[in-house]
């Protein structure tokens, strides 16, 4: 089994397990989504905040653009930006709508 083939399988086995139905141009996929989060910078103090963002395989996500809506846990998301990783997934940065 190739390298990739591997990747695909063991991002299949994760999503299933950790993933959450999103609509996405009228199917359902799956992927891990991470709601608002804070994290405190302990150089300066501050508390940064970001998300929602959810990681989906790029097969499910190809011709994704700045706009597109994604349903996530009966919420509407819009797309603001997105990110290809490495290895077969896309990191998708959403707002709420």
């Amino acid at each position: 089994m190739s390298e990739n083939a591997l990747f695909d399988t063991a991002i299949n086995d994760i999503l299933t397990i950790i993933g959450v139905d999103v609509t996405y141009k009228g199917k359902v996929i799956k992927g891990d989504f991470i709601d608002y989060t804070r994290t405190l910078n302990l150089d300066t103090g501050d508390i940064e905040i970001t998300g929602p963002e959810i990681t989906v395989k790029n097969a499910d996500c190809i011709g994704i653009k700045q706009g597109d809506s994604m349903i996530i846990n009966s919420v509407t998301y819009k797309v603001s930006s997105f990110e290809k990783r490495g290895y077969g997934v896309t990191t998708v940065y959403l707002v709420r709508t």
